[in-house]
């Protein structure tokens, strides 16, 4: 059973896997820390614009594309039905869609989509549905193996914006915090629907959990809407746990956590902040640093280069701003204000952002300054999916289009 751990943990980081290596096959890409190893993108295009590829109609949801085996995967809500669809990824046409009836209704009327990203591991692709649906498919036909409503099963609360986590799976687990009565984290074979393990009581945010390795012993790591928690993926046990919340019970945990080295890096708004964390041998949390005054993620997740953060400051409602700040000591290197919410992939040292605006934007990743490279609009306000990028090409969403826009390098 540890070798199928390991098996996941490698799948996981990229280094062993079902999909070729330049897929972007679940939520933040093959790492799940924003950063692609692809070769180096362009700087400049024919009248400044990077050219749109295709363009796709879809339907509400906050939920990113995923790319894996020359598909493109969407989740997106139509009426009152959830819909995955697969599409080709040379033109954006429909290979197969499977769908189903969702009673979710958003508190605010905001959006009533899908939040969660699709994971595509091993021939399955596993969804999250706002209302709580989780279903894992075929990959190639879309076929359903197997279904859980874990409203209904476990209790739980959807939260003010509907189930958000986005599905990681570590070998044959598949691991969701989803706020369950005695069942805040829970652990399923993925091939069967079979619960595994639970922990926690804690009610569900609207993060999404990674694994990594922490003095060589593979960990899972989450932020509940209560805390951040380490844990043994092939039992649940809990290794650390610190509570990470907002005084004010309108608040909200939904950046992913970042893990280098023994090293740890949450955020949060809400005046909760950011907070970097040594994990000891015997998991003890050391604190290195942390504050709320320079990179309070409110639901965009950070990306590191050569020892810098780039992430997105402050509250969406507060036209957030675009920050640099020093790994290590947490001191502000830049900020560019007036930047707004924004999905930043890296690849190598340009980092592309599709704001709330609609704007995509590429620019260096320098911690020295900030330097923009293009701005062009290619979406609606307001956009709040992520992004995914793969062979060169940006797919990303707003309410009612899905585009794949060319990056590549001559």
């Amino acid at each position: 059973m540890r070798t199928n751990i390991l098996i996941g943990l490698l799948i996981t980081i990229g280094l062993v896997t079902s999909v070729v290596a330049a897929d972007w096959p679940q939520h933040l890409g093959p790492q799940r820390n924003g950063v692609s190893n692809e070769p180096a993108i362009a700087s400049d295009f024919p009248n400044g614009k990077p050219p749109v590829v295709w363009t796709r109609p879809v339907g509400s949801g906050w939920a990113a594309p995923v790319v894996a085996n020359d598909r493109v995967l969407i989740f997106h809500r139509l009426g009152n039905q959830e819909i995955l669809e697969s599409l080709e990824v040379q033109t954006g046409k429909v290979v197969w869609e499977q769908r189903y009836r969702t009673k979710y209704v958003d508190q605010f009327g905001f959006d009533e989509g899908p939040r969660s990203t699709p994971a595509v591991v091993n021939g399955r692709i596993i969804t999250f549905g706002a209302n709580g649906d989780l279903v894992v498919r075929q990959e190639k036909t879309g076929e359903e193996i197997w279904k859980r409503s874990i409203l209904e099963e476990y209790r739980g609360e959807s939260g003010y914006f509907g189930y958000a986590c986005s599905p990681l799976v570590v070998g044959d687990r598949l691991v969701l915090n989803i706020g369950g009565r005695n069942a805040g984290i829970v652990a399923w074979d993925v091939r069967t629907g079979k619960e595994l393990w639970r922990a926690t009581d804690h009610e569900a945010s609207y993060s999404s959990p990674i694994v990594t390795r922490f003095h060589d012993q593979d960990t899972l790591v989450f932020v509940t809407r209560e805390a951040v928690v380490g844990l043994d993926p092939e039992s649940g046990k809990i290794r650390f746990e610190r509570p990470f919340r907002a005084r004010l019970r309108e608040s909200a945990n939904a950046a992913t956590p970042l893990a280098i080295g023994n090293e740890l890096f949450v955020s949060a708004s809400y005046r909760v902040g950011a907070l970097l964390m040594k994990i000891a041998p015997d998991f003890q949390l050391q604190e290195v640093w942390s504050g709320d005054e320079v990179l309070s993620n409110h639901y965009n997740t950070s990306v590191e280069q050569d020892g810098y953060l780039f992430g997105i400051h402050d509250r969406q409602e507060s036209r957030a701003k675009l920050s640099c700040v020093n790994w290590k000591t947490g001191k502000l290197q830049w900020l560019q204000r007036d930047f707004g919410c924004a999905s930043l992939i890296r690849v190598r040292d340009r980092l592309i952002a599709v704001n709330e605006d609609g704007d995509l934007i590429v620019l260096a990743a320098d911690p020295m300054k900030y330097r923009e490279l293009i701005r062009v609009p290619v979406l609606a306000s307001p956009v709040r999916a992520g992004t995914a990028f793969s062979n060169g090409q940006l797919y990303a969403r707003d309410k009612n289009r899905l585009i794949r826009v060319n990056l590549q390098a001559k």
